[in-house]
This record gives structure tokens, C-alpha cells and sequence, in this order.
């Protein structure tokens, strides 16, 4: 069994105390794969046994804003727990999948800037994933949105794998970090998804 280690949003529940939480779409995501999920709270990361865990990979996962967007006490503590774990991952040359907000923390950790779009929220559009790519057909797969910002350019060992119609980055890797980010929701339902999820276990290094 492969630990991996996956990033909780962090909100508030009615009595106003903070929770930490990851959705079930994540467990059902890998329910035939034989690994553990692990998800993140403050005492995983103030007491630094992120490496008791002996994690294979790290997954940032979506929820919450990103700070710059929106400066509150919950999505501070997010960056700042995410943050750490992100350069232990690096540190140790673990595989990564940043999604969505996931993305967007990574953007922020490379110093991106990032936009702000209302065309992203709680919409749907087609991509073409070229790492799929086969005598240069083209592999359109339909994807599901639902970000505040947008990414245009990311730094150079990133390759681009897929672009939305407003030249926003949909789908990018990186080799020497070992970083893949997608700014659509993997674990939710894509037109396409058998392929997209060949990319990500391979990635992690999944069976």
C-alpha cells in the first residue's frame, strides 16, 4: 500500500469552528487502487510528521480561494499549511498533482501572476490534451471549471499539455519537479475521463 498524502479545504461549520475536510469524489476516485489517502490538518503540519508518513505523492486539491484573491483567516492558513507541504514534496522529489486551487497555490509558490476571470465559474468547456497525442490527432476531452483566477504563463521547465479558448493554461507539467496541475476537477466526471485518467495515475505512479 502507497501512502499519499491529499490537501483539505479548510471552511468554518455552523458553530464557527474550523474545519478541515476533503470531498468524497477524491475517495471515489481511487477506490480500486491500493493506496492510502491521507488528508492534511495544523497538527500534521505544525509537528512536522508529514514524513512519518513515508507519502509516494501529494495531491493539492480544490476548495477555498487562493489567498491573493481573498484575504481572510481561512484561506491564510491554507497557503501556509499547504506551502509546507508542497516544499517537503519538492524537497523529497515526490510526484505532485496540484488541481484547481491546487494549481493556483503552485502558480503562487513559482511567483505566476494570475488573473482574475468571471468565465470560469461553474462552467464547461473542451480541451485538447497533447500528451495523448498519437500521429498528431487531436484528443478533445470535456472538462468541468470552477476558478476565480487564471494562469497565462507559467516558468519554463513547465510544458503546457492544454489551453481553454481564452489562452488561460488548462493542463501543464513539470519533469524537473515533477508537478502536474490541472485547473479542472479530475475526480469529478469528464467527457473523456478514461484518458484523463490514465495521465494522473500514471503520474503518481498508480496502478
Amino acid at each position: 500500500m502507497k501512502n499519499i498524502i491529499i490537501t483539505s479545504k479548510i471552511n468554518y461549520d455552523k458553530n464557527y469552528q474550523i474545519n478541515f475536510s476533503i470531498e468524497k469524489n477524491w475517495l471515489d476516485y481511487f477506490k480500486d487502487k491500493k493506496i492510502n489517502l491521507i488528508s492534511t490538518n495544523d497538527y500534521l503540519f505544525k509537528k512536522r510528521n508529514i514524513k512519518l508518513y513515508n507519502p509516494s505523492a501529494l495531491i493539492l486539491h480544490g476548495g477555498n480561494d487562493i489567498y491573493f484573491s481573498k484575504k481572510d483567516k481561512i484561506n491564510f492558513l491554507r497557503k501556509k499549511i499547504d506551502s509546507e507541504i508542497l516544499k517537503y514534496a519538492i524537497k523529497k522529489k515526490i510526484p505532485i498533482l496540484g488541481v484547481c486551487y491546487g494549481f493556483q497555490l503552485i502558480a503562487n509558490f513559482f511567483k505566476v501572476k494570475m488573473k482574475l476571470s468571471s468565465k470560469h465559474i461553474k462552467s464547461k468547456h473542451n480541451i485538447d490534451i497533447r500528451e495523448f497525442n498519437e500521429n498528431k490527432r487531436k484528443n478533445i476531452i470535456g472538462v468541468n471549471s470552477f476558478h476565480k483566477c487564471v494562469v497565462k504563463n507559467l516558468p519554463s521547465h513547465f510544458k503546457y499539455l492544454s489551453y481553454c479558448s481564452d489562452g488561460s493554461v488548462e493542463m501543464a507539467l513539470s519533469k524537473k519537479y515533477r508537478i502536474l496541475v490541472t485547473m479542472f476537477h479530475p475526480e469529478r466526471k469528464n467527457i473523456g475521463q478514461k484518458k484523463l485518467d490514465q495521465l494522473i495515475f500514471e503520474h503518481l505512479k498508480i496502478k
